[in-house]
């Protein structure tokens, strides 16, 4: 199922007066959602979590954009993004408890979108945090995405307009019950992770590209 009408609606929130997309690469899957890769972007494997990273080494601007496994909804699209956002932006991120505006969109086929957006203080520097969740009455994912310069927007956009449910793979995985990894601040090793450089994303370890943090 193409979820264009909810994301449009999502986009026209968090991605207002933005350029049209950029070429994309060939349809990929991860969990129950099918996309297209966006083009420039590098490709982290990890468990539960598939990122694409970006950066522009002479601006010091990046985007990393997260596709999130999905899990058991709680069936209700305000308390999916609340556990989402929680998760996420506050443990993972040390972020506001709530977002600084949400919007959620109407009912498409079963599925409701809601999104938020948060600036952050990311090693000492200034990011933006775009969160959109979307769920049935069986499962919710969540795409996030961290940036620091609004050039990365439109790409942003075109990610989310891509989106499909695998009508196959939901089937396949309706019934399993999955959770949120637990928040960087619970795990004994966070402290050592932040001092080395090394970003946390719930349960998940990755680096982030050299220079990210320099702002011109």
């Amino acid at each position: 199922m193409r979820l264009s009408h909810l994301i449009q609606y999502v986009c026209a929130f968090l991605l207002m007066a933005l350029l049209p997309g950029l070429l994309f690469a060939q349809r990929e899957s991860f969990d129950m959602v099918d996309y297209t890769a966006p083009a420039g972007y590098t490709k982290q494997e990890q468990d539960g979590l598939r990122l694409f990273v970006k950066e522009n080494r002479q601006t010091g601007g990046y985007c990393i954009l997260s596709l999130i496994k999905s899990k058991e909804t709680t069936s209700a699209i305000e308390n999916d993004f609340q556990a989402a956002w929680s998760d996420i932006v506050v443990k993972a991120y040390n972020g506001p408890g709530q977002p600084a505006s949400t919007e959620k969109s109407p009912s498409d086929k079963g599925w409701t979108a809601m999104s938020g957006s948060a600036l952050l203080k990311v090693e000492g520097a200034d990011a933006m945090a775009l969160l959109a969740v979307f769920s049935n009455k069986e499962r919710t994912f969540s795409v996030f995405a961290l940036l620091n310069d609004n050039s990365y927007a439109a790409e942003i956009d075109t990610f989310l307009q891509a989106l499909d449910i695998n009508q196959q793979a939901l089937t396949s995985i309706s019934h399993q019950k999955n959770s949120y990894p637990p928040a960087p601040n619970d795990r004994p090793d966070s402290t050592h992770q932040k001092n080395t450089g090394m970003q946390t994303f719930g349960n998940f370890l990755y680096q982030l590209p050299n220079g990210w943090t320099r702002q011109q």
